[in-house]
């Protein structure tokens, strides 16, 4: 069934808010990374994948008194970022694109692996500068029918892998992440192996060539929530742009945004820390204008 669909802009009218100012760039350019899981990649030692035995109370303890110890750790191993050929090939040999890292615990949480079961390890590959641009509208259909349910009406179509040079960079990124596992000394030593069982939606595909794992990222591939774009900081003459550098939307007076949205497009890496810096600097924003009043 075809949905009606509306953009935030055209969906004022209909649901009777005024329209106090014309920033079509509101729900336009919705950025994310994609991330891809590649495993499980197994290792015959267990003390590498830090795990919660059998009277682990003091853990536990450790945790509730100060946020320390296991539980208060990230269940993701070491990290790198790097620059594809892509990148360089366009002159940005010092901006990676690329995000890899180990997720310790995917198969069986902080518990040890069965009795008789190697551990395992998955690797993670990130497109950390994707080009793709997606949107947030309404779903006019729903809308008259009668649905006010704003989590029923938005239509979020983050448009994943639409552009052909950003799966090839996360192939780049796979081939680069099993080199690792199964070239170095390291992975060596704890019996590293990713088992030869392709896909079975990729079979027809020489299993581990480029359009093999361009097939198995367009089955596995997901986003990983850090949305940003849809009410970008520009200029004041980018009819496109939603806030100025101050935080400011264009036109309305008093009226800030301080979220990941302003961010005009997703960083190279996790949102976490930029999006504290945006608060921090939407604060001292706030502050200034009250200091100044008073």
């Amino acid at each position: 069934t075809e949905i009606y669909t509306l953009s935030l802009h055209d969906a004022l009218p209909i649901s009777g808010i005024p329209l106090k100012v014309d920033r079509p760039g509101v729900g336009r350019n919705l950025g994310d990374h994609v991330v891809v899981v590649v495993g499980p990649i197994f290792v015959n030692d267990s003390s590498i994948i830090p795990r919660l035995r059998d009277g682990d109370e003091k853990e536990v303890e450790r945790y509730h008194e100060r946020g320390e110890g296991l539980l208060g750790e990230i269940a993701r191993g070491p990290q790198a970022f790097l620059v594809s050929t892509r990148a360089v090939a366009g002159g940005e040999n010092d901006w990676p694109d690329i995000q890899i890292f180990l997720a310790l615990n995917l198969v069986n949480g902080l518990s040890p692996a069965p009795e008789g079961q190697d551990e395992a390890l998955h690797l993670c590959v990130s497109n950390g500068r994707s080009r793709q641009r997606g949107s947030i509208r309404l779903n006019g259909t729903a809308w008259r029918a009668g649905e006010r349910d704003d989590q029923r009406l938005a239509l979020v179509d983050l448009q994943l892998l639409t552009d052909p040079n950003d799966v090839d960079v996360m192939v780049e990124g796979i081939k680069i992440g099993l080199k690792v596992f199964e070239n170095t000394t390291a992975f060596e030593r704890v019996g590293a192996r990713f088992p030869d069982s392709p896909h079975t939606s990729c079979m027809n595909h020489v299993y581990r060539s480029d359009d093999y794992w361009r097939c198995y990222i367009q089955r596995r591939a997901l986003n990983s929530n850090h949305m940003v774009g849809t009410n970008r900081m520009g200029r004041v003459d980018d009819p496109y742009a939603v806030v100025d550098s101050q935080l400011r939307v264009i036109g309305v007076g008093g009226l800030l945004v301080i979220d990941a949205s302003v961010m005009p497009v997703v960083p190279n890496a996790n949102i976490n820390a930029p999006t504290l810096m945006l608060a921090e600097k939407g604060a001292e924003a706030i502050l200034r204008v009250h200091t100044t009043r008073g």
